[in-house]
């Protein structure tokens, strides 16, 4: 006898997060989980992708499932796009996206969805909650959903983060236990601590995008890459660091590290993969601070830009070409490989 309580469709899944198609740390995350999850051939993926300017073709076999961006080309708003996001739930943006679906995901930092954006007092996860909790309510059970949420935690949180954010999905997970536990404790130390579906999923290694290169692959890399630095390329011993120039990194402190060891080795550069004038500051003004020249001791790319960062093959070859990583920080760090 059939069971009628059993799904004989695909699962339909609908995404907040950074576009699979962009070169960002959640860009590289959505693409591990979706791609796998879509290649099971159990679910329908619609991504509305934060960051994807929308002027590159879908390739059906590199992202099988359709993307949606964020923004508007031409149109100033809400880069995130959470209002729109909210009408496409409610059926209001129905030329591009069409409801129901079973399963909305989202991917970013908590006080990205906890803030006030629908009212003063309403963020995204606030008016997905009530949607959630109305369909239940008034709706045929085809149009009920669960949400699940991944979450970084970079730091010690704040009780509204909880509140209006991780604490409402019916699944809420961290990439680490540092995550974990940095929710639990500002959760139990709030008056009113909320009931958490808290769990810990970490992220995987993507071994087809990231895997070592020939030597002279790298020393090609190394010449064409680091053209305008005043060091020897074949002997000098790279240093590098993969981190966004924000305060939770702490890249002062790593040039300060930095700084001692080449007391040990001289011949080598510190490579700083992130934009040299970003939240936490100049970069500049820091390795001044300690001495640190510009192209000899230390460089960054020029003109990056950290919502686009740079395509996978050409940041696989510099991590190929560092002869040591360095990573500090004063919360959770990931290497987004």
């Amino acid at each position: 006898m059939k069971d009628e309580n059993k799904i004989d469709r695909k699962i339909k899944i609908l995404v907040h997060a950074d576009s699979p198609r962009v070169s960002t740390g959640f860009g590289r995350i959505a693409q591990g989980i979706f791609n796998y999850l879509a290649k099971t051939g159990k679910y329908e993926i619609d991504i509305f992708g934060v960051n994807d300017l929308g002027f590159l073709d879908p390739d059906p076999e590199k992202y099988p499932y359709r993307i949606l961006p964020a923004m508007i080309p031409g149109i100033q708003g809400d880069f995130y796009g959470r209002i729109r996001f909210i009408n496409i739930i409610r059926g209001a943006d129905r030329n591009f996206f069409t409801p129901p679906w079973d399963i909305i995901f989202t991917l970013n930092d908590p006080f990205i969805f906890e803030e006030p954006v629908l009212t003063p007092e309403i963020g995204m996860m606030d008016a997905l909650k009530d949607l959630q909790a109305l369909y239940k309510k008034d709706l045929a059970p085809e149009a009920h959903f669960k949400t699940v949420s991944y979450w970084p935690v970079d730091s010690s949180l704040k009780e509204n983060w909880i509140t209006h954010a991780i604490g409402l999905p019916d699944y809420s997970v961290a990439y680490t236990n540092y995550g974990k536990a940095e929710i639990e404790k500002t959760n139990n130390k709030m008056e009113k601590p909320m009931k958490l579906n808290l769990d810990v999923i970490y992220h995987g290694t993507d071994v087809k995008s990231f895997f070592p290169i020939s030597d002279e692959e790298k020393r090609e890399f190394k010449k064409k890459f680091f053209r305008k630095a005043k060091i020897d390329t074949d002997r000098t011993y790279i240093v590098g660091m993969v981190a966004r120039n924000q305060m939770r990194k702490d890249i002062p402190r790593a040039m300060k590290i930095f700084k001692e060891f080449q007391k040990r080795r001289p011949d080598s550069m510190l490579y700083i993969h992130a934009k040299e004038n970003d939240v936490w500051g100049s970069l500049g003004e820091y390795a001044r601070n300690l001495n640190l020249e510009l192209g000899k001791d230390w460089i960054f790319p020029g003109n990056f830009n950290e919502n686009v960062g740079y395509p996978t093959d050409a940041l696989n070859k510099i991590y190929n070409v560092m002869d040591v990583q360095l990573h500090t920080t004063q919360g959770e760090g990931w290497g987004n490989c």
